[in-house]
């Protein structure tokens, strides 16, 4: 769903105020954090939202502003081998909360693809982590996004791509994030 932009800074606003705090914003909270000088817009796009299911509220309550999480059922394992009898039951709920700060970026090429990262994919990435050598980072490269393996070569970062065609890139570059998943879309 595609929230209008006051309505879309509205809720990623209680998002990022609950990850921080570990509780949901107030509606004066909202407001003071948004530059708001009422309560009474901030209240219209809460109902709003609510509406749209985007968000519960609790009427009466005080910090009552709960974001409706979306997942998808994982309903347990398959063998990529010998066939096994499937199962119905839901094993877990995975959840994309996790991944509520992060960003996915489309992966064009084919230097990634001994990593299983495949053209068309796309990788989740996550701006706040640390990336250390030997995780897969997106990289600004010339004013460019990049995604490779981040290496130590000699005694220097170094971004190296995880297929033998491509070279060892020893450019100056700045780390954008550490890519936490990848999606691969079939259809």
């Amino acid at each position: 769903m595609r929230l209008p932009n006051p309505k879309m800074k509205i809720f990623e606003f209680i998002q990022e105020f609950a990850a921080d705090r570990g509780y949901p914003p107030s509606i004066r909270d909202i407001a003071k954090g948004l530059g708001y000088q009422s309560t009474k817009a901030i209240k219209i796009h809460l109902d709003d939202l609510a509406r749209d299911g985007v968000i519960k509220r609790q009427p009466g309550r005080a910090r009552a502003i709960q974001v409706e999480p979306w997942g998808i059922p994982i309903l347990g394992r398959v063998p990529a081998g010998t066939p096994n009898l499937a199962v119905q039951d839901v094993e877990e709920i995975f959840s994309a909360t996790r991944w509520r700060r992060s960003f996915m970026l489309r992966v064009k090429g084919d230097s990634m693809i001994n990593a299983g990262i495949m053209e068309g994919d796309l990788v989740v990435v996550d701006p706040r982590q640390q990336a250390k050598p030997g995780d897969i980072i997106v990289a600004r490269l010339y004013d460019e996004a990049t995604v490779k393996r981040l290496i130590m070569h000699e005694d220097a970062y170094a971004l190296k791509p995880e297929n033998p065609a491509y070279e060892l890139i020893k450019d100056h570059f700045d780390v954008v994030g550490k890519v936490v998943g990848v999606i691969r879309e079939y259809v």
